[in-house]
């Protein structure tokens, strides 16, 4: 039975004021109408909620990343703390880097063969080192997650040494690979990169994307065009 049939039976032997239905039927299609409004709001604040949680990328702690920690400095430069935004470091396509004037590197195959992995990403840079030797590095994914991995060598013939270091995907620092004795790796694609020997001493003229650091180096700053951030590289 409809509501209207409903009041009219209900009525029917009293004696109500002209309209009194109508009114009551008026009422119930307003009050309807605010549920309705309720419910789409709701429904409507969610659904933004969630699509917010899918897009949008967390701060996350630095804490243990690469080997190397925050260096303090940062905070008495005034240069502020860690991107707002989670930040990955390495490229995702089949990126090329050179760094002064390495040698041809090893084939696919060596340096597979060498680090003990499957596969390794598609990305590359290669750079020349003090001492005369090359480097090759690109990253691969493990069980334990994504790490770097670098190839020394001084022919194309062979891989004289293989370093791997891990990157902490969601840490928004670079990805720093040391070499023993030689430097390091340094690759944080999209930022600008610099390096300094001792505290108080100027910073080295930028790079882009990638950079060989000395062995004395100690400091490595990194920045994205809107604020700087120094981290210390050795403990």
């Amino acid at each position: 039975m409809q509501l209207k049939d409903a009041l009219e039976a209900a009525t029917d032997n009293i004696d109500v004021r002209p309209g009194f239905i109508g009114d009551v039927m008026t009422g119930a299609r307003r009050r309807r109408t605010r549920n309705r409004v309720r419910l789409a709001a709701v429904i409507a604040v969610v659904t933004g909620l969630v699509g917010f949680g899918i897009g949008h990328e967390w701060r996350s702690d630095t804490g243990g990343a690469t080997g190397v920690v925050p260096s303090g400095d940062a905070d008495r430069m005034g240069l502020g703390a860690e991107p707002e935004r989670a930040h990955f470091p390495l490229p995702r396509d089949a990126a090329r880097f050179v760094v002064g004037t390495p040698a041809p590197p090893p084939d696919d195959k060596a340096i597979l063969q060498a680090a003990g992995v499957q596969r390794v990403d598609l990305w590359r840079l290669t750079a020349s080192l003090d001492n005369g030797e090359s480097v090759l590095v690109t990253s691969f994914f493990s069980h334990d997650g994504v790490r770097l991995v670098g190839a020394l060598y001084r022919t194309a013939d062979a891989v004289d040494e293989v370093h791997v270091s891990p990157v902490v995907a969601t840490s928004s620092l670079p990805a720093v690979l040391p070499l023993p004795r030689r430097g390091w790796v340094v690759v944080d694609l999209g930022r600008q990169l610099s390096y300094r020997t001792k505290a108080g001493e100027p910073w080295s003229p930028p790079k882009a994307d990638a950079d060989v650091l000395p062995v004395e180096a100690t400091q490595l700053r990194f920045s994205d065009g809107r604020r700087y951030t120094a981290i210390s590289l050795v403990g």
